[in-house]
């Protein structure tokens, strides 16, 4: 799921675990400039951070697709309807 929602969000095909390893210092901030360096470990941990948000955020509107509204704690407020299945994070909309 990690590996999907990374490529939907950068909307490329991740290869490599040097590409995915960039995917995920993009997530925490890191520039992947020509005279920057590999990220740091702590650029590395912001994005692993970022990119648990993201798939909770998926697990949880599949969740709620799934089951219906009147089965899901919502916390008041209702999260948009799901369009496509790789669009979920993204759909900009709580």
């Amino acid at each position: 799921m990690e590996i999907h929602t990374l490529e939907t969000k950068l909307k490329r095909e991740l290869k490599t675990v040097k590409q995915s390893a960039l995917a995920v210092a993009h997530l925490g901030g890191h520039m992947n400039r020509k005279a920057d360096g590999m990220p740091g470990w702590i650029t590395l941990w912001r994005g692993m951070k970022t990119l648990q948000l993201l798939k909770e955020r998926v697990a949880f509107r599949l969740m709620y697709r799934v089951l219906g509204n009147d089965k899901v704690e919502t916390g008041g407020h209702s999260p948009a309807p799901i369009r496509n299945y790789h669009r979920i994070v993204f759909s900009g909309s709580n």
